[in-house]
């Protein structure tokens, strides 16, 4: 029987631990100088080199040679996941009172130190505190926050990181060389995104597919896919384009194709969370997405929780209301202040940031004394000769040239007044990302044949005008109603009276006067 390659190709000596150099160095220099402390605590991922490093520095220290077959007297490793209790523990204390056999020191590896009980690990302690002269601990964990503080204070604590992507495919390389492994680098990228950072799982990856079909004789990405169980490149690309396009019905037709070729949800969940996460420098709005997927691995039904993480951006959203002007007799009451309102409920009561099925207002919505709506953009485009339909078609066919801007304004409605463009946009981030980038926008009307000028990412109007400022609603920390005839203000500490109400059929927001409220730059008190 062959031997597995993750064992075949342990990590003899500190020099051959992959991607942990900052652990690797220092333990060197120490046992260079003679340092040698009476306990280690090696914390970290799984498979990033614990076990390896725990088993080199106890053969360093006993002065012991290396043979990962070997069984040592003097190096005893015990498995805290099996040998939990405080009768295991007080064990390894007798034991430990006896003297090395072979070598000046006797090393005690013990491995997921995190699943001892609470008395066990006071009996830990209490060797440790004081341990006989010729005895070393090395702890390892995968858990460090469930290692008592007691225990850690009286250790050396070395961090172990999950290994980068490029330094886990460069060994694979290595070891595929070795072992006359035909596969191609795209391949063993692949195979190193599904490690996710811990070597161990990614050689035995490996190992697992090193005798799959090949057409060539050559291992592909496509062999690779079709071993792990996995959607294919095209397959995760295609979704990502549907959710970037917001078509609620490409993103369903995207999820649903992997499905029907037998691949679970949760498998597509974890490589579209990979997709996104290459993806994020041009479009970071996307990170909202990894919670909702993240929930996909626990869900009873992955399939239909993948489609509801996916589809959140592909909600239709609803036109933008506007605030109506309050009547002076319901405007105070003795308890509460009230004002007749048709914005949405969710924003104004939770002062939250909406979800990205309400459409924000990104600047003041206009309203004249006699009109409720909203001027339509088709009319208001009309009205002006103006063609945003231009702009998105060079946008279009600029997409690599203009990427992330591309999809923010794709999404956005313009409302033309007077020669300016307003953008009714998806959320704040949005709108920071429009502002800082003018020059870019300046490039792209004038590519379209409008000035640079034509178009603001905010503008604050006329006096007249009745709006909810589009910061009121995003920003978490205060809540500021301004209109043309009243001026509310609310603090981070008093925000949580603020809620909406159905008061005689209409939605209305409520004020509770128990604190100081500014009203027209004045303060009422309840």
């Amino acid at each position: 029987m062959s031997q597995a390659l993750y064992r075949k190709y342990r990590s003899k000596s500190l020099s051959e631990i992959v991607g942990q150099d900052h652990v690797t160095s220092l333990l060197d220099r120490a046992l260079e100088s003679n340092k040698v402390a009476h306990a280690y605590l090696l914390t970290g991922p799984r498979g990033t080199g614990k076990t390896s490093v725990a088993r080199i520095l106890a053969h360093k220290i006993t002065g012991l040679s290396y043979d990962i077959e070997d069984n040592n007297l003097d190096i005893i490793e015990i498995d805290a996941a099996s040998n939990n209790g405080v009768d295991n523990v007080r064990d390894l204390r007798e034991k430990a009172l006896v003297a090395p056999i072979k070598s000046q020191k006797k090393v005690y590896i013990i491995d997921e130190v995190h699943m001892l009980s609470k008395s066990a690990f006071n009996a830990l302690l209490k060797i440790i505190e004081e341990p006989p002269e010729h005895v070393v601990f090395i702890l390892a964990t995968t858990d460090f926050d469930k290692v008592p503080d007691t225990i850690v204070s009286r250790t050396q604590r070395y961090n172990f990181r999950l290994i980068d992507k490029s330094t886990v495919a460069d060994h694979l390389a290595f070891i595929a060389k070795e072992e006359s492994i035909k596969i191609d680098t795209d391949a063993l990228n692949l195979i190193a995104e599904r490690g996710g950072g811990s070597l161990r799982d990614s050689i035995s990856l490996l190992d697992q597919i090193q005798h799959s079909e090949s057409k060539n004789g050559e291992i592909t990405r496509s062999d690779v896919e079709a071993s792990l169980g996995l959607a294919t490149k095209d397959e995760i690309n295609a979704i990502g384009e549907a959710i970037l396009s917001g078509d609620a019905l490409k993103i369903i037709a995207a999820v649903r194709q992997p499905e029907l070729r037998g691949i679970g949800a949760v498998s597509v969940a974890d490589q579209l969370y990979n997709w996104i996460q290459r993806n994020l420098e041009s479009y970071p709005y996307l990170v909202t997405y990894f919670e909702d997927l993240i929930k996909v691995q626990k869900s009873h039904r992955p399939d239909v929780a993948i489609l509801v993480a996916v589809l959140k951006f592909a909600v239709k959203m609803p036109e933008p209301q506007i605030i109506q002007r309050p009547s002076t007799q319901e405007s105070h009451k003795s308890d509460s202040l009230s004002m007749s309102s048709k914005i949405t409920e969710e924003p104004i009561a939770t002062a939250e940031p909406p979800e990205k099925s309400t459409k924000i207002l990104d600047t003041e919505s206009k309203q004249n004394d006699d009109s409720s709506d909203v001027v339509s953009q088709k009319d208001q485009n009309k009205k002006n000769n103006f063609n945003w339909q231009s702009v998105l078609d060079y946008l279009n066919d600029h997409k690599s040239e203009f990427k992330g801007i591309h999809a923010i304004l794709e999404k956005s409605k313009p409302i033309v007044k007077d020669n300016k463009v307003s953008l009714y946009v998806l959320n704040k981030f949005n709108k920071t990302k429009l502002d800082k980038r003018r020059a870019v926008l300046g490039k792209i009307l004038s590519e379209s044949g409008m000035s640079d000028e034509a178009i603001v990412a905010y503008e604050k109007d006329p006096e007249n005008d009745i709006a909810v400022m589009a910061e009121n609603i995003i920003d978490k920390k205060k809540f500021e109603l301004k209109t043309s005839g009243i001026s509310i203000k609310a603090d981070s500490d008093h925000i949580h009276l603020i809620q909406t109400k159905m008061i005689g059929g209409s939605k209305c927001i409520v004020i509770n006067i128990e604190e100081d409220i500014e009203v027209n730059g004045m303060k009422v008190k309840g």
